[in-house]
């Protein structure tokens, strides 16, 4: 069941956006601040080129892959803000190390939490223990949170639109939720999406177009992002530890009741939104990201300002790419981090006093998060021992090389890319 309740700018406040541009130029905003950056692969060019391909097929405003591709390798990197620019060779970094296309990294305590791909892992700092929580429909897993009390784990799977929630001691599901079974299940280019073959017979006995989904063994990397009905991108708990889920495809947010599983409307009208979360001082955000926009709510989750990066000074991307301010990340009261995909380019934003400042990551990493790293120095340690190592080089001709390794140092993967950025040889589907 749901309960609609439309995002809409609060009557009282000015609704026109402001460019960040505007804002003060401050190169020393956030120089004392660590963060984490989670850079899913290194192919962020390939991509670019896909995707500017892409916009001259039927539908270009239904984003995405039609077709799965394989998991990569990519980077956890730590970084200080004092730095201007985050290095391709890795030279400046605290620390780094290699997993599987890793979207998000959580820490409370002395764990730390990491997913991608088809997993999700935590590290106990005291014992030097890792585990591996698994689920049969976890594919593509976008987020994961630990839980105010630090017993439980949520996580999204973007590939099959769902939610879990495990226990971190026990490490089984003590909830779920998908979204296919809860009226979210039509995709943007008409096809009804179903994990029962009864409900998929019941569907095409009214004419609809039905794919059934009742194996997800039989889709190792889940269903494709352009095909997909919600596109699940993100899943955090709200103060009340109800959840809130960021909708791709579908240009919104719910609030799941975790009790009643009942979903209610909380934002609509987005363009392939990230990240609707709690803010530290109260309200929200979201990032509205192919309208390059940084959303700030209140506690009714209407809008209070509008913040825009498509006027960002002595930044451009290609035309025939979009916007696309793939996250936001509140590091501090009011100072923002929001990773702009296309520029490369991450903007800290400091809401309060309008400042800003532009810290530049190489154009080949996609990265897809940036965290406060609020690693203790053991953790540090401990995440370079547990995780494997990743070294990337530039050769003479300027070509780059990115290697990975296994925490016990066998080699896993090596990628090449040319002066251009881009992937050398075959067998790298981006």
């Amino acid at each position: 069941m749901y309960r609609s309740l439309h995002l809409t700018s609060n009557p009282h406040v000015e609704s026109t956006s402001e460019d960040i541009a505007t804002f003060r130029h401050d190169v020393h905003l956030g120089e004392n601040l660590k963060i984490i950056a989670i850079v899913k692969n290194c192919f962020q060019v390939d991509k670019n080129c896909r995707q500017e391909a892409q916009r001259a097929r039927q539908h270009p405003e239904i984003h995405g892959r039609e077709r799965v591709r394989p998991f990569y390798h990519g980077l956890v990197v730590a970084y200080s803000l004092a730095h201007d620019r985050f290095t391709w060779t890795l030279d400046d970094a605290e620390w780094s190390f290699s997993a599987l296309e890793p979207y998000c990294i959580d820490m409370a305590d002395n764990r730390v939490a990491l997913c991608g791909g088809n997993y999700v892992e935590v590290v106990e700092v005291d014992s030097g223990l890792k585990r591996s929580f698994r689920h049969p429909w976890l594919r593509q897993a976008h987020s994961v949170q630990i839980s105010g009390k630090g017993d439980r784990l949520l996580v999204s799977s973007s590939g099959f639109d769902a939610v879990f929630e495990f226990d971190i001691s026990t490490g089984t599901t003590c909830w779920e939720w998908f979204a296919w079974d809860h009226g979210l299940n039509r995709s943007r280019l008409g096809e009804y999406f179903v994990r029962s073959r009864e409900r998929g017979e019941a569907l095409l006995a009214q004419g609809h177009q039905v794919v059934v989904v009742d194996d997800p063994s039989q889709h190792e990397f889940g269903i494709p992002t352009r095909l997909c009905p919600v596109h699940i991108n993100g899943a955090f708990y709200d103060r009340d530890e109800s959840v809130l889920v960021t909708l791709f495809q579908q240009g919104g947010a719910i609030r799941v009741d975790k009790a009643t599983c009942e979903a209610t409307t909380i934002a609509s009208g987005l363009i392939n939104p990230h990240k609707l979360h709690p803010r530290s001082e109260g309200g929200y955000y979201v990032a509205d990201t192919r309208r390059g926009e940084l959303l700030l709510l209140d506690d009714g989750f209407q809008v209070v300002r509008r913040l825009s990066f498509r006027e960002t000074p002595q930044q451009v991307r290609s035309a025939s790419l979009t916007e696309f301010l793939q996250s936001a990340s509140e590091l501090d009261d009011g100072l923002f981090a929001c990773v702009d995909i296309h520029r490369s380019m991450l903007w800290l934003v400091d809401i309060h006093g309008r400042r800003y400042r532009g810290v530049s990551f190489p154009r080949e990493w996609s990265v897809h998060e940036v965290t406060l790293n609020r690693c203790s120095p053991a953790m540090s340690h401990l995440l370079g021992k547990t995780f494997g190592r990743v070294e990337a080089i530039v050769d003479a001709q300027g070509g780059q090389q990115v290697r990975h390794f296994s925490a016990e140092g066998f080699e896993r993967a090596t990628y090449l890319l040319d002066a251009d950025g881009r992937t050398v040889g075959e067998g790298i589907e981006i």
